[in-house]
Formats: structure tokens, C-alpha cells, sequence
């Protein structure tokens, strides 16, 4: 309903969406995926979200853009599958019980024990460390502070596909922005590459973890004055592991899967990780994992800029 009052232009109150964001928070999460959770529901709420994709097809399939398309037609794919199999007489028996009964309980009422599993073992082991969404990306560098803007650009592209081993070959770099905010400790670009402010290097360094980044310091110049106004550090991650689940990730992969050109929920595989601390997943360059004890740390020492998104670990 939310995304169809948003599709037709429609207003919708900061209250209405809180009050959904706190249904979701309430409602039972199934480590193992959202196909478990599926294969769950009984005859009649299969159906029910098989009909609901079908008309949300024919109001708003032809407004989406081209990743709402993808994400629709994977949906659709796998329900009208689960349609298939679906007897409609057993739907109409169902439905005619859930009338005479009046309110049911909750649909979701049968999911407790992985709810109450999830609440046992919440406690998640890596996580996707990343930037800001709203923090302008840094999208012109140099080697030397009086470089023209036709240089700028020209190296810019070069280092958006240098290889780890080229860009820990620097000595130092110089990234142009039109404000600086001194309070964020962490900086992107727009191919995934971080920089660390002071604050955080002191941080991986205490936990022994400097081995694991090679630093470029990287002077931060305006635009408008050309004055520097601030110092970070570009961060090679020098741990590269091949390590996302071909079955359980989701995302547009290569013709020999050795890389995802489009992710959208990555699966990593428990036995490629080694334990790792800090890394960067070989199939896909701009994704940086970190444990959680290396979460915690950084959450201690109240950086700013950084935001920790749970991952999905699973043995294949």
C-alpha cells in the first residue's frame, strides 16, 4: 500500500511510515533466507502474495525502473511456480474458515520458534562496512595539488581501475571537495574505495590490524580556495578473499562466476573467511568486511560516517 501511494504521487506522513517500520521490526527473521520463511506460509497466503504481485504488475510494472523490474520478475518467476501447485479448492476451504472464524491470529504466528531461534544466536559475525548514503562521494584526485581539471579527471579514471597493487605503489594523492565535514571519519568513493580518518587508523592499529591496510595519505583541497582542509588516508585492504556463495547470493554474476557486476544480498561462505578481521570479497571489489569484533571497536571509539550492515553467512 505504502509503495502505491508513493507510485501515484500520493503523500505519505512520517507517522505511517514509522508505524511500518516498527511491524517489520516486529516481525520474526529467518537467518536462512526469505525462501524458508516462504515455503512456510500455508496454501492460502501463498496465493494471497502470488495474486498481489500479479496486480502490482499491471498497475505499476511499466513505472519501475530497471532494477524494480528484475527484482519483480524474479519474484513473479519463483510464485508462479509456488502457483502452480497451489489447489484452489483447498484455498476456497481455506478461506472459508478464516471468515466463520473471524480475526485469525497472526499469519506469522507459526514462525515463533525461528523467531525465538534468531533472538538465541542474533548475534552477527561480519558485517559490510561502508559510508554515509547521504556524504558526497570523492570523485577527483591527483598526484600534485596544482594538477588541471582535464589530469584530474584523466587520473581519477585510472585509479577507479588500478589494481590493489598499483595503488599501494603511491606515495601520496590529493582529492578535491567543495566542503569538508571535520567530524566524518570516513570518506568513500564512487568504485568502493574508503579513507580513514586519523581517528580509525589509530583504532585498526591498536587492535593490531595494521598489516592488513596499506595507508595513502590523501590531502583533502577545495574546490573553490584550493586550501587544504584536511588529511586522510586512502585504505588498501591487503586481505582479498574469494568467498560469496554462488546458491545463496543474489545478484547479476559473470558469464564464468568469477565476479558480480550488480549485488544486491551477498552469502558468504563460513569456511572461506579464515577469520578474517578486515577484507574485501574478490568477487566484488567495493565490498569491505569486517568482524565484529572490529565493529565494536570502531563503535567504542564513536567514529563517524560509517555504517555496519549485517551479513549473511552460510556453509554453501
Amino acid at each position: 500500500w505504502l509503495v502505491q501511494q508513493r507510485l501515484e504521487g500520493e503523500a505519505v506522513s512520517e507517522v505511517v511510515v514509522s508505524r511500518l517500520v516498527s511491524l517489520l521490526d516486529a516481525l520474526p527473521r529467518v537467518r536462512d533466507g526469505r525462501l524458508e520463511l516462504f515455503s512456510s506460509l500455508n496454501p492460502l497466503q501463498r496465493y494471497a502474495v502470488f495474486c498481489a504481485l500479479q496486480y502490482f504488475e499491471t498497475q505499476y510494472g511499466g513505472v519501475l525502473d530497471w532494477i524494480g523490474r528484475l527484482e519483480l520478475s524474479m519474484a513473479l518467476l519463483y510464485w508462479m511456480h509456488v502457483g502452480a501447485s497451489i489447489d484452489p479448492n483447498e484455498v476456497a476451504s481455506l478461506c472459508t474458515e478464516r471468515i466463520f472464524a473471524g480475526i485469525p491470529d497472526s499469519p506469522w504466528k507459526h514462525l515463533r520458534q525461528w523467531k525465538e531461534k534468531c533472538e538465541q544466536n542474533s548475534s552477527a559475525l561480519y558485517f559490510e562496512w561502508s559510508c554515509y548514503d547521504e556524504i558526497d562521494y570523492l570523485d577527483e584526485f591527483a598526484l600534485a595539488p596544482e594538477a588541471s581539471s582535464e589530469q584530474r579527471v584523466e587520473f581519477t579514471r585510472w585509479l577507479s581501475k588500478a589494481s590493489a597493487e598499483q595503488v599501494a605503489s603511491l606515495s601520496t594523492l590529493y582529492a578535491w571537495v567543495n566542503h569538508a565535514d571535520p567530524s566524518l571519519d570516513c570518506l568513500c568513493t564512487p568504485w568502493g574505495m574508503h579513507l580513514h580518518s586519523p581517528k580509525i587508523r589509530s583504532v585498526l592499529k591498536k587492535m593490531g590490524l595494521s598489516k592488513m591496510i596499506r595507508y595513502i595519505p590523501v590531502h583533502l583541497m577545495s574546490k573553490v580556495s584550493a586550501q587544504e582542509m584536511g588529511k586522510y588516508y586512502l585504505a588498501v585492504y591487503q586481505v582479498r578473499l574469494p568467498c560469496l556463495s554462488r546458491e545463496r547470493t543474489i545478484g547479476i554474476w559473470d558469464h564464468d562466476y568469477t565476479k558480480v557486476l550488480d549485488l544486491h544480498r551477498p552469502a558468504l561462505l563460513s569456511d572461506r573467511i579464515y577469520s578474517a578481521e578486515i577484507f574485501v570479497v574478490a568477487e566484488y571489489a567495493s565490498l569491505v568486511v569486517i568482524s565484529k569484533h572490529v565493529k565494536k571497536a570502531l563503535e567504542q571509539s564513536d567514529v563517524h560516517g560509517c555504517t555496519f550492515k549485517e551479513l549473511l553467512i552460510v556453509s554453501l
